[in-house]
Parts: C-alpha cells; sequence; structure tokens
C-alpha cells in the first residue's frame, strides 16, 4: 500500500464518524513486523461485520494531526465516533487483537438504562448555619 493511500484510507474511515481501530507501526521496527499479516487478516474478517481497521505507518502518522504525538512502536488507538481517542494495549495475536475489537468497552456509550445515584438532599452543617444567618 502506497503511504498516501495509507493517510487516504485513515482519513476516510476517520471521518465516517464510527468508531475505528488503529495501528501505527514503524518500518523496521522487530515488534511491529510480525503484527503486519496479522493486521491484515483482520482487515478483511472485520470488513465483513463493518468494523472500521486502519494502519499508519510512523511519517504518515506524523502528518495527521488527528493521531497526536506517538511515542512507541507499535501503538494502538481506539477513536471513538466523537473521535475521542486512547492508546490501548491489546494482545498482539490475532485472538488477542480480534478481542480488542470486539471489547464490550466500546459499546459502553451506546448502552441505556443502568441505575443513577441519586443526590442527597441532606443538608451539610455549612447549608444549614447560612441558612439560619439569612433569618
Amino acid at each position: 500500500m502506497d503511504k498516501s493511500e495509507e493517510v487516504e484510507n485513515f482519513l476516510k474511515a476517520y471521518n465516517d464518524k464510527k468508531d475505528l481501530y488503529v495501528f501505527v507501526y514503524m518500518t523496521g521496527c522487530p515488534y511491529c513486523e510480525p503484527i503486519h499479516p496479522i493486521w491484515e487478516q483482520l482487515e478483511k474478517d472485520m470488513k465483513k461485520e463493518n468494523v472500521k481497521l486502519a494502519k499508519l505507518e510512523k511519517d504518515n502518522a506524523s502528518q495527521v494531526k488527528e493521531i497526536g504525538i506517538i511515542d512507541s512502536y507499535p501503538t494502538f488507538l481506539f477513536i471513538d465516533e466523537k473521535h475521542n481517542k486512547s492508546k490501548e494495549e491489546p494482545e498482539r495475536d490475532y485472538e488477542g487483537l480480534k478481542k480488542w475489537v470486539h471489547s464490550p468497552r466500546k459499546h459502553k456509550k451506546h448502552s441505556k438504562g443502568g441505575s443513577k445515584k441519586k443526590k442527597s438532599k441532606r443538608k451539610t452543617r455549612k447549608t444549614r448555619k447560612s441558612r439560619k444567618s439569612r433569618k
């Protein structure tokens, strides 16, 4: 894949306003190289499930302001539909990356219901004193 094509694919996925999983790598990095074939297989498999994945080489990532500063490689980012970013550390094998992509963490913002804490109506001493002084 050509470098400009990599940036184009990332920006297209980023602008879709859907959850996006990003693999940022450095050419020649001994930790990144074994992940490439795994990521490519994951991209094919997740395309069927309509999950957005992208990868960026370090030089391309530095040109894309939406990524921010990357200080280690490989780096895995989760970017939600509101463009909130989090750097994450999934397992680096196929099953670990697939589990990361299917993590329930990404669905928490979509959950409905649940219990909300009610605010206590209990008055504090400070509140009681200030009310007495007003009288």
